[in-house]
């Protein structure tokens, strides 16, 4: 009898240390999963960064466009309101010498 009681224990701790090694091999996929995940974090903050930096280079650039599209717009609208005039003023002048021969 006495020696059935070692061996249950030896089999009892047998089976506790592959309990133990089974938790142990877990918890170092677990921490190799985390240390991929902060890798791939930093990996992504970066590029985060990246296209931060972009979209403020990208907004300064569409400003300034929008800028000298709206000077170049009100430029143009100068030039038709001041050849608008012009061909008017010249039609009213012709208008008026035809009244003046017809009043004549």
């Amino acid at each position: 009898m006495t020696d059935k009681v070692p061996i249950k224990t030896n089999k009892r701790l047998q089976q506790t240390q592959a309990q133990v090694n089974e938790v142990v091999d877990i918890m170092r996929v677990n921490v190799d999963k985390v240390l991929e995940r902060d890798k791939n974090l930093s990996e992504l903050d970066g590029r985060a960064d990246a296209l931060q930096a972009g979209a403020s280079q990208f907004e300064a650039s569409a400003g300034k466009l929008k800028r000298k599209l709206w000077w170049k717009n009100c430029k143009m609208l100068t030039v038709l309101g001041v050849l608008s005039g012009s061909i008017l003023n010249k039609k009213i002048r012709l208008n008026m010498t035809k009244l003046d021969l017809i009043v004549v």
